[in-house]
């Protein structure tokens, strides 16, 4: 059988491998790999197509031959460059349908563009009345610059695919029965994804990679790059070697994803009761000695292991095992993107060549809208039933209205918080005129997802949701009994002139006030535009903490100093000083949650329709994310975002007045109603209310 190439491409390399089939094995004959410069490829984006079409053809050049003529490749696109989710959606809709109505809810969600796209969906679940749809897209401009260079290195393009579904398949046994989470440390950022039922239901880019741990090195024991990094790669996190001196120094970055990894295994147990048993461990950074062994001894629910690509694969004639299965981990998602070529996929083959384009103007105006004009096309679609077609309607708008509020966790029983004026607790006997009768009551159950019933007691509601996200600032007020450290933080370095400019670490930056601080990392600034860099304070103290500020950069000729540039749109922080305190945080997001929920109940107010109203008590809300720092954190002030789901079900106001009014004995005028909620349940689908009128006399 033909051979079928793979080929991974980051920022900093491209792996390329080449697999057949043979005698009902796989072999591996061919493979390679190439340095990307900085700059070609920055944060997975192509800025200089021409420059990566030079290196891919060389590369193509070694692994298949100079006389190779075209060659067809199946690539992988990185993950920092993708969007994706898994949109849970009614059973009955058709394939066509199902992919536009996962496709709308995205354009709500994802971050990004829609007028010019590459997108795909793909069912990686179904069950009785739901299946779960994947959608992933990345921008057209994106991956047209990789199909540009490919060509011009004189490739065709079998499929594009997606890094972590890659890595799924090489690293993940078929039809595991359990969640697994596969993490890919690569040198900036490290990919987090849940593999479920052969099929990757949730990924993350975390921005911490092995230049961290060597950048950590290099800041604590004041040293060149290289030697941080022969450190690194010969020590690791073995606590013998020198004393456990690098052992200690590369904990705290690591710690800060071992925090993710914790947050992703929680949301897994806390959302559907799934528990990850299983961490496979990849990209270069897996090689670091000891990191097995010191991640296992923080992940003590989790079996960790290294993950193997090669396991069952044999190497071709020719190729030494000492040369390549060491580091074929490092191939592990060219292997995974040439598994899918070969035809040994399991789960979703997406294709993100395909157009998924949706103009600005096809955007609702709501989500609430988005949902609606859904329900409309699927009525439009939806083959008409012999009988009860109505209320096939109504389970299926239910179940589209679910989905709004999804993920939104609440309590199971929800207090009274808003007590009956007049003290009444029942409905008082019925007197012969109205100025003697006394307060009315009624207690029914709301529902989004009950019909209403004849006898009244149960009544339609509709439910909302609604994600908002709002910023602060966290002040430290408690003591740090530790040594000083030096403040750090991110800077935008800008260029304006027509060249780029390289920057070497420990290049200084020194701040409009006065305080000198270093690059943590080389970098490299574009002609004409700007790139992310770290900065660390020169001294330690809390002299470095010092709030938003720009910068010049010393070491550069005079006029270079006036177009090149660096400003920090946050403070600095680490220093010194005061430390972030449990209470710092408690307060820090009570202020924040109680403004979004301000926010939140005046939103839903403007999609009330005539003859409804919103209720705080009605209202739950659960914690999406929040990005500030840490307790113990050393500074004086830091960003903080929080972002909050809220769902609430909406109060039928006309219809419990008219049963209220049903108490009467004659006609006449009742009062507000006060309400008393006695129970709401998850999602804030169902509460049972009980409301009580006084008559005005």
């Amino acid at each position: 059988m033909q051979s079928v190439y793979g080929l991974d491409i980051s920022d900093h390399s491209a792996e390329m491998v080449s697999l057949r089939k043979h005698r009902g094995s796989v072999l591996l004959d061919r493979f390679g790999s190439a340095e990307i410069p900085p700059g070609v490829i920055v944060r997975g984006a192509v800025e200089d197509p021409k420059k990566l079409a030079e290196i891919l053809t060389a590369l193509f050049d070694r692994v298949c031959g100079p006389r190779r003529g075209r060659i067809r490749v199946a690539l992988s696109l990185p993950e920092t460059v993708v969007f994706s989710q898994v949109f849970k959606l009614p059973a009955g809709l058709e394939a066509g349908m199902a992919a536009k109505a996962a496709a709308q809810e995205a354009f709500e969600t994802f971050p990004m563009s829609f007028d010019r796209i590459g997108a795909d969906t793909a069912v990686i679940e179904r069950s009785e009345n739901t299946q779960s749809v994947l959608y992933a897209a990345a921008e057209r401009t994106v991956v047209d610059r990789y199909l540009a260079a490919l060509r011009d290195a004189n490739a065709e393009i079998d499929f594009v695919d997606i890094e972590s579904h890659a890595l799924a398949r090489a690293l993940v046994p078929r039809n595991e029965a359990k969640p697994v989470l596969v993490v890919d440390m690569g040198d900036k950022t490290t990919i987090v994804a849940v593999v479920e039922g052969n099929a990757v239901s949730h990924s993350a880019s975390i921005p911490i990679g092995g230049n961290h741990l060597t950048t950590a090195i290099e800041t604590k024991l004041n040293i060149p790059l290289e030697k941080a990094e022969e450190l690194k790669r010969r020590a690791g996190f073995d606590p013998s070697l020198d004393e456990g001196r690098i052992f200690f120094i590369m904990q705290s970055p690591m710690m800060e994803l071992i925090e993710e990894i914790r947050r992703v295994i929680a949301y897994l147990q806390k959302n559907g009761g799934r528990s990850v048993e299983t961490l496979i461990l990849a990209g270069g950074v897996s090689l670091t000695p000891f990191i097995v062994d010191y991640l296992a001894s923080n992940l003590s629910s989790v079996q960790i292991r290294r993950g193997e690509p090669m396991k069952a694969i044999a190497l071709g004639s020719g190729l030494k095992a000492d040369e390549f299965v060491a580091g074929g981990i490092l191939f592990a998602t060219a292997i995974g993107v040439a598994m899918r070529g070969l035809g040994l996929s399991f789960g979703p083959n997406l294709d993100l060549r395909k157009t998924g384009d949706m103009s600005a103007s096809r955007k609702p105006k709501n989500i609430l809208v988005s949902v609606r004009s859904l329900i409309v096309r699927m009525k439009e679609t939806l083959p008409a039933p012999a009988v009860k077609s109505s209320s096939k309607i109504t389970m299926i708008a239910a179940v589209i209205f679910a989905l709004v509020a999804l993920g939104v966790a609440g309590s199971m029983a929800y207090s009274v918080v808003r007590r009956l004026r007049g003290g009444g607790t029942g409905a008082a006997p019925v007197p012969t005129a109205a100025s003697a009768q006394g307060p009315v009551s009624v207690t029914v159950t709301i529902s989004a997802d009950q019909p209403a019933n004849e006898a009244g007691n149960i009544l339609r509601a509709r439910s909302l949701s609604i994600e908002l996200t709002q910023k602060s600032t966290v002040t430290a007020t408690g003591v740090k009994a530790s040594v000083e450290g030096r403040a750090s933080g991110d800077v935008t370095i800008e260029n304006t002139t027509s060249r780029s400019q390289t920057l070497t670490a420990t290049t200084r930056m020194l701040s409009k006030e006065g305080v000198l601080f270093r690059l943590a990392s080389a970098a490299v600034v574009p002609a004409k535009g700007s790139v992310e860099a770290r900065v660390a304070a020169d001294k330690p103290g809390s002299q470095g903490d010092i709030g938003p500020t720009t910068f010049t950069i010393p070491g550069l000729s005079n006029d270079l100093q006036t177009k090149i540039t660096a400003r920090s749109d946050a403070p600095m922080t680490g220093g010194g000083g005061s430390a972030v305190t449990d209470g710092d945080l408690a307060d820090a997001k009570k202020i924040l949650t109680e403004s979004l929920q301000k926010q939140a109940l005046a939103k839903f107010g403007e999609n009330l329709e005539n003859g409804e109203a919103v209720l705080p008590e009605l209202t739950l809300h659960d914690q999406v994310s929040w990005n500030g720092p840490k307790v113990g954190s050393v500074g004086k002030q830091f960003d903080a975002s929080l972002t909050v789901r809220f769902a609430t079900l909406v109060l039928p106001a006309d219809e419990i007045m008219k049963r209220l009014q049903a108490q009467l004995s004659v006609p006449a005028e009742l009062a507000v109603p006060q309400y008393a909620v006695s129970s709401l349940t998850t999602g804030a689908r169902q509460a049972v209310i009980r409301a009580e009128a006084e008559v005005r006399r």
